[in-house]
């Protein structure tokens, strides 16, 4: 998990946190937040973020979903 972290955080630029499922070994729940002034910007970057997830050889994605506040 450390590491798919860490290089989202250092390649994106993005606040990267493991909010969930600490006590479960395997799984866990990753969020991501980005900060833009335009919403066409922050989508573009957090569609960008899920396709380097999914294809990350040591993560299996099963569900993502992006909320715009």
């Amino acid at each position: 998990m450390k590491s798919i972290v860490a290089q989202i955080r250092s390649k994106f630029n993005c606040s990267v946190a493991e909010t969930d499922f600490h006590d479960l070994w395997q799984r866990a729940r990753i969020t991501i937040c980005v900060v833009a002034n335009e919403h066409r910007f922050a989508n573009t970057q957090l569609n960008e973020i899920a396709k380097f997830a999914f294809t990350h050889a040591d993560a299996e994605i099963l569900d993502y979903r992006i909320e715009m506040l």
